[in-house]
């Protein structure tokens, strides 16, 4: 089948104007918001967000946006833009000029952070949104709306936009610290983890304590419990991956104890990486 781009003319303009209307006098300055993030639908309600968040003017966000060297002119050079690693990372650098001017709010942050770490495909709406503790779905329906996570209506999944999952993982290999911890759940093989010298560290606890946990936390149920760790790596598989092992079903002191002697250790580590 043939994939065709949206019109600018008939579909982008207003797509950008319903998330942030604009005056006619301001329609020049649009379009050419669109040309230079090349009419990319996540980057052109970016775009409009940015522009409705922080009341910045269409001329003040064109300059910000050209200001990241996307402004690319000739038809050859477009092309390249849209095929391979060039192309991923002049998007990556314009999301985050995007992500920085629209000022997201902290629960939007964590919701992002967590998603990113979750399985590529989907993972099911409401329990990820009682996972977080989160008080509605507000947040998470918001950033739908605008592009950030994607939504499957009929089963109920979300998951996040793979361009914004890079610059999560590109912001974790430019951290500042002596090294950088991914809560990760599921076990799964994160992109991001490849030439760091990753450890694996299991926080691990009896199958029934860990469901008693998930009750407690998030309200669930215990089937509802059971199917959010049934969707998990199995105890044997974490243990099996597992560099180091924390059992967690003793005095919280002496946890924190055994975590002070990890911390260590990995300092120790890194300096050594250096």
């Amino acid at each position: 089948f043939e994939v065709k781009e949206l019109d600018t003319e008939k579909e982008l303009l207003p797509l950008f104007g319903n998330i942030c209307p604009y005056e006619d006098e301001e329609t020049d300055s649009i379009h050419n918001i669109i040309d230079t993030v090349h009419a990319h639908t996540l980057t052109v309600c970016l775009s409009a967000l940015s522009m409705s968040a922080s009341g910045i003017s269409p001329s003040d966000l064109l300059v910000e946006l050209k200001s990241c060297g996307t402004d690319i002119a000739s038809g050859e050079d477009v092309e390249l833009y849209k095929d391979g690693e060039f192309s991923e990372g002049l998007m990556i650098e314009h999301l985050k000029k995007l992500l920085r001017i629209t000022n997201l709010t902290e629960e939007q942050q964590y919701i992002l952070c967590n998603l990113s770490l979750m399985p590529v495909s989907c993972i099911w709406k409401n329990p990820f949104g009682k996972w977080l503790r989160l008080g509605s779905l507000t947040e998470i329906n918001r950033l739908i709306k605008y592009g950030f996570i994607s939504e499957d209506n009929e089963r109920r999944t979300i998951a996040l936009h793979p361009l914004i999952r890079d610059i999560c993982f590109q912001q974790a290999r430019e951290a500042d610290g002596s090294y950088v911890v991914f809560v990760n759940p599921l076990l799964v093989d994160l992109p991001v983890w490849k030439g760091m010298g990753t450890r694996v560290l299991v926080v691990d606890c009896p199958e029934d304590l860990q469901v008693q946990r998930v009750m407690r936390r998030s309200g669930l149920s215990a089937g509802q419990a059971k199917a959010i760790i049934a969707a998990q790596a199995t105890r044997e598989q974490r243990l099996a991956r597992a560099d180091d092992v924390i059992v967690n079903d003793r005095d919280a002191g002496e946890i924190r104890r055994e975590v002070e002697c990890l911390h260590r250790t990995y300092l120790a580590m890194a300096k050594d990486a250096v």
